[in-house]
């Protein structure tokens, strides 16, 4: 079974986590919400989350555990995003993540995230539309979804369910995310 780490942190785009934890359990991808800012973390727009851990936990601290998983994942929302990019754990966990090869994915203003852990380099991306000229050290697309090697990255949050898809299909494959997606009763 696929496992996932999603981060969570006060100020997080809650149809951004939400949509792509459902839809990654439909796909049968084991996901684990992880409370950076606590155990529960209140979104932009009021929804709070008991996350399944929190950051400080054995588990995050445990090298063998944590890298167990097979993708690591960052909702965007402005100030979520920003408390994840100032968190040195989290950004120390995507990049040697992105090191060993695991799936890096970050939605909306997440990919600020990306940079901050030095990963960014030359990779194309996608952010929300009124972020596309902070400076990140990679290559600006503008498209709804844009995978360069282990790293996808997603516009915002009209993007999420094709940002969860293109993550079903990176672990599990075409087939899996067409059947969840079909499921759901998404058109692609």
């Amino acid at each position: 079974m696929k496992k996932a780490l999603l981060f969570l942190a006060d100020g997080f785009e809650e149809i951004e986590a939400i949509t792509t934890i459902d839809l990654l359990y439909r796909a049968g991808v084991n996901t684990l919400t992880v409370g950076v800012t606590g155990a529960l973390c209140e979104g932009s727009h009021g929804i709070t989350i008991s996350t399944d851990i929190e950051m400080d936990s054995v588990f995050i601290t445990n090298d063998a555990l944590l890298f167990d998983n097979d993708v690591f994942i960052c909702p965007g929302g402005g100030s979520g995003a920003e408390s994840l990019k100032q968190n040195a754990a989290v950004c120390n966990i995507i990049k040697k993540g992105y090191e060993l090869g695991k799936l890096i994915a970050a939605i909306c203003a997440a990919p600020i995230v990306l940079q901050e852990a030095n990963i960014m380099n030359g990779k194309k991306y996608t952010i929300y539309p009124s972020m596309k000229d902070v400076p990140i050290s990679g290559i600006y697309c503008g498209e709804d979804i844009v995978q360069d090697g282990n790293i996808i990255t997603a516009a915002g949050p009209g993007a999420t369910p094709a940002f969860a898809f293109a993550i079903i299909e990176y672990l599990i494959g075409k087939e899996r995310a067409e059947k969840v997606a079909a499921e759901a009763l998404f058109k692609k």
